[in-house]
């Protein structure tokens, strides 16, 4: 007996420990290390195992959409979408594929699409296409720019400025320092300024790390930001897009917090199912379902009911317009609806319905093309209502007249 419960103790480990790998694999690790600083806006990175349970991510069911280039991921992003459980993840979170010579971002306000939440109050950079951005980079009213010269920072800088709710259309491209990409920040002609987040090496004391935005290990002020403004060489694009190399650059649609009475629909749909890991983010999709046996996220075969198909008036109100009483009504197009004669349950909303008209022996409003015969009518004072027909007393009986 012991010898049997000690190989069932050896099974159930093999299988729970197949599960841990199945489940490993559908993610990398990622970040490597802790970054998280005292200021970092948004719950401590330390705790996301008890914040985000079962995997989850502080971004799960935003309305945040990647935006592709020609269906695929960017170029500097391809490598994190075949990694990462969703391209949504893979474009927030990275990792980024910049050579390690970092990378630029601008947040700027998309107001139709997205509300701003806190942007407008720390806009901090000029587009180097208008007059106002080459006087000096005391304009600022672009929108807000951050960058680094180190890719692993990039999460970290995300996640901050995510849950700062600095919402809006996300565009980042690769190369700070001169030379560092084909347009770098330091070149002078996408921004007249840009704020700079250092990394915090592995080797530090992260406990001691206030402010990775703004100070340097010793929580001083690193004096890293962009702020020498738009060369003049670069004048003749006053007026034109910033030149840069799309191949380098990717979007984000709708970047930031939702914020407290957001209750719109989520960015995951535009995930394909297969690369979605999360069963509760799978189970919000219209067009998946959740496989209980494959354990995965699936496309779901069925088409969506057609009001038509749908036999229940709770689940017909929900997307379409019940027409009739609840046992004999049937599920219409909202805008189809139509009086029906079975509908009127009494003598005059029967004579307010076209073609219908009041059958006195069924008790019942019937369309005015049924057949009758005053032969069937059975009572005297009914067949007296009908222009058509006559009682004859002594054989109780209605005729028709002649």
């Amino acid at each position: 007996m012991a010898a049997e419960m000690t190989h069932l103790t050896y099974a159930v480990v093999l299988v729970l420990l197949y599960t841990l790998s199945v489940s490993a694999a559908d993610d990398i690790k990622w970040p490597e290390y802790n970054q998280f600083c005292r200021d970092d806006a948004g719950p401590a990175y330390l705790d996301d195992d008890e914040t985000f349970p079962n995997g989850g991510k502080y971004h799960d069911g935003s309305p945040a959409i990647a935006i592709l280039q020609d269906g695929e991921c960017a170029e500097p992003l391809k490598q994190a979408c075949s990694d990462r459980p969703t391209k949504k993840t893979a474009y927030i979170e990275g990792p980024i594929a910049c050579g390690d010579k970092g990378w630029y971002c601008r947040i700027r306000p998309d107001p139709e699409n997205w509300p701003t939440e806190n942007l407008l109050g720390d806009v901090n950079f000029g587009h180097c296409n208008t007059t106002d951005a080459f006087k000096g980079w005391g304009y600022d009213q672009d929108g807000h720019c951050h960058g680094s010269s180190k890719d692993n920072t990039y999460y970290w800088w995300m996640r901050d400025h995510w849950h700062r709710r600095y919402n809006g259309q996300l565009r980042c491209c690769c190369g700070w320092a001169d030379d560092s990409s084909a347009n770098p920040m330091y070149a002078g002609r996408i921004g007249n300024r840009c704020d700079y987040r250092r990394q915090v090496t592995e080797s530090e004391n992260i406990s001691k790390c206030r402010d990775a935005n703004e100070e340097d290990v010793n929580n001083k002020p690193h004096g890293l930001t962009y702020e020498k403004g738009c060369k003049e060489k670069y004048k003749s694009q006053i007026g034109t897009p910033i030149p840069e190399d799309d191949s380098i650059c990717w979007e984000i649609q709708n970047f930031g917090a939702p914020g407290d009475d957001y209750s719109g629909d989520s960015g995951d749909d535009d995930e394909e199912c297969d690369n979605v890991k999360n069963k509760k983010t799978c189970k919000k999709k219209d067009e998946c379902s959740w496989d209980k046996t494959k354990r995965k996220c699936v496309e779901t075969d069925d088409e969506k009911p057609t009001c038509e198909d749908i036999n229940t008036k709770g689940k017909c109100k929900r997307v379409c317009t019940w027409n009739g009483n609840k046992k004999n009504g049937k599920c219409v197009e909202t805008g189809d609806e139509k009086p029906r004669c079975e509908d009127s349950n009494s003598k005059s909303k029967c004579k307010k319905v076209k073609g219908c008209t009041w059958d006195r022996r069924e008790n019942d409003c019937v369309e005015e093309d049924e057949e009758w015969k005053c032969a069937d009518i059975k009572l005297k004072n009914d067949c007296r209502e009908v222009e058509e027909c006559d009682w004859k007393g002594r054989k109780k009986k209605c005729f028709e007249k002649k």
